[in-house]
C-alpha cells in the first residue's frame, strides 16, 4: 500500500503548481517592460523631463539675466555719487579761516575793557565779612550755651560762626579754650555729625591748613582733583603758598612739591611746580600791548577748538 503512493507523483501531476508557476502574469509582471512602455508612454508624455532638459534655456536665460552686470552697470553711480561728499569738506575748510579773526568791533571792546581794568581794584562781593563791635569772649560763651546740656542749638552756632571772619573765628577759638579749658572744634564734632558738622569744622579751620588739607584730599588715593589744585596754587600768594607748603609739611609729614610731582604730569606738572616755589612775579603794573595780544591768541585758539569739536565726523 504504501508502493501505491505514487499518487504522490500525483503530487507532482500538481503542475497546476506550474499552473502556478503559470503564473507569468508575474512574467507578466516582467511583462511590465509596458512599464517599461509606460516608462516610454508615460516617460514620454513627461517630456516635461525632456523639458527639464530644456531647462539649459532656463539656464541660458539665467546667464541671460546677466542681472549682475546690469547690477554692476548700477553701482557706478553711487560710487560716482560717493565721491561727491568730498564738497563739504571745501565748505568746512572755507568756513573756519573767517571764524578764527575776531570781529573789530569785539576787539575794540576787549581793550576798552582791559585798559579799565586796575589790579589793585575790589572787584569781588564776599558774604561773610569781619564783624562789627566783634567781641570773642562774648561769642565764645554763646557757643558754650549753645553745646552745654542736652541738644545743641544749631541756629546759635550758625549765626555767630557764619557772620565772622576767619581772622575772627581763630580769636574765639583761642578765647574758648582760655575761658573753658577745651578744643572748640572737638566740641563742636562732639555735639554735630553729617555735612553740618563738616561745613562748621571747615570754617574753624585757619586758611593755610585748610588749603593744605584741600591739597592732600585732592592728591590722595585714586585719581587726581586738578581743579582744586589749581584753585589753590593759582590763586594764592607767594607769601601764602610758602605758609601752605609748611602747613602741608607740618599736617601729613609730606612735601608738597614731590605729591604734585607724583601725581600730575607734562606741561601741566611743570606749571604747578613753578606755583609751588612762591616766586613769581606779583608786580602789578599791567603791559596792555601784551595783554591784548595774548587775549587775541587765545580768542583764535578757543574758536578753531570750537569749530573742530562742533565739526561733523
Amino acid at each position: 500500500g504504501y508502493q501505491q503512493q505514487p499518487p504522490a507523483q500525483g503530487y507532482q501531476q500538481q503542475p497546476p503548481a506550474q499552473g502556478y508557476q503559470q503564473q507569468p502574469p508575474a512574467q507578466g509582471y516582467q511583462q511590465q517592460p509596458p512599464v517599461q512602455g509606460y516608462q516610454q508612454q508615460g516617460y514620454q508624455q513627461q517630456p516635461p523631463a525632456q523639458g527639464y532638459q530644456q531647462q539649459p534655456p532656463a539656464s541660458q536665460g539665467y546667464p541671460q539675466q546677466q542681472a549682475p552686470q546690469g547690477y554692476g552697470q548700477q553701482q557706478p553711480p553711487p560710487n560716482q555719487g560717493y565721491p561727491q561728499q568730498p564738497p563739504a569738506a571745501p565748505k568746512q575748510q572755507q568756513q573756519q579761516p573767517p571764524a578764527t579773526q575776531p570781529p573789530p568791533q569785539q576787539t575794540a571792546q576787549i581793550t576798552q575793557q582791559m585798559q579799565q581794568m586796575n589790579v589793585n581794584e575790589d572787584t569781588g562781593h564776599p558774604t561773610v565779612r569781619p564783624a562789627a563791635n566783634f567781641d570773642a569772649e562774648t561769642d565764645a560763651n554763646v557757643l558754650r550755651k549753645a553745646m552745654k546740656g542736652l541738644g545743641t542749638d544749631e541756629a546759635a552756632i550758625i549765626n555767630v560762626l557764619a557772620n565772622r571772619s576767619n581772622e575772627q573765628r581763630q580769636a574765639i577759638r583761642q578765647k574758648f579754650k582760655l575761658m573753658f579749658g577745651k578744643d572748640l572744634i572737638r566740641e563742636l564734632k562732639s555735639e554735630l555729625s553729617g555735612n553740618f558738622e563738616n561745613v562748621i569744622v571747615a570754617v574753624m579751620e585757619p586758611k593755610v591748613l585748610y588749603d593744605a588739607k584741600c591739597l592732600r584730599g585732592a592728591m590722595k588715593g585714586l585719581g587726581t582733583d586738578e581743579s582744586c589744585l589749581i584753585e589753590i596754587l593759582c590763586t594764592r600768594t607767594n607769601a601764602e603758598i610758602l605758609q601752605i607748603r609748611q602747613a602741608y609739611k607740618d599736617e601729613f609729614r609730606r612735601d608738597l612739591e614731590r605729591d604734585v610731582v607724583s601725581e600730575t604730569s607734562g606741561h601741566f606738572k611743570r606749571l604747578l611746580v613753578s606755583m609751588c616755589q612762591g616766586a613769581r612775579e606779583e608786580n602789578t603794573a599791567v603791559d596792555q600791548a601784551k595783554a591784548q595780544r595774548e587775549a587775541q591768541e587765545l580768542y583764535q585758539v578757543g574758536m578753531v577748538t570750537l569749530l573742530l569739536t562742533m565739526a561733523p565726523v
